[in-house]
């Protein structure tokens, strides 16, 4: 993969390996990512039936985007984004379940 590359292109392949580590290494990043995902609605059905289908196509290729940058630096990021999103879903469920009981 590194074949044929500069000692700079290689250093910052490097670098950009490390920092998607880095940040996948980070929760609050992490969690930040699932959002900005779930927004782009990666994990979502694009189709709508009419032309707003190509402008969810356009916003899930963003995220896609991101995923397979840290996929770059890290081939378990999706996984990783996907175990904290049920988790922060799950806090957010027992949350909302804890609220509903005061009421």
């Amino acid at each position: 993969m590194t074949d044929g590359l500069s000692r700079s292109q290689k250093r910052q392949q490097a670098q950009f390996r490390n920092d998607a580590t880095a940040v996948l290494g980070h929760a609050p990043s992490v969690r930040f990512l699932c959002r900005i995902l779930e927004e782009c609605g990666y994990f979502e059905d694009q189709f709508t039936g009419n032309s707003e289908t190509f402008y969810r196509l356009g916003q899930r290729k963003t995220g896609m985007r991101i995923v397979q940058n840290l996929e770059a630096g890290d081939p378990n990021a999706l996984l990783k984004l996907l175990q904290s999103a049920a988790k922060e879903r799950a806090n957010n469920g027992a949350q909302t379940e804890e609220a509903n009981d005061e009421d």
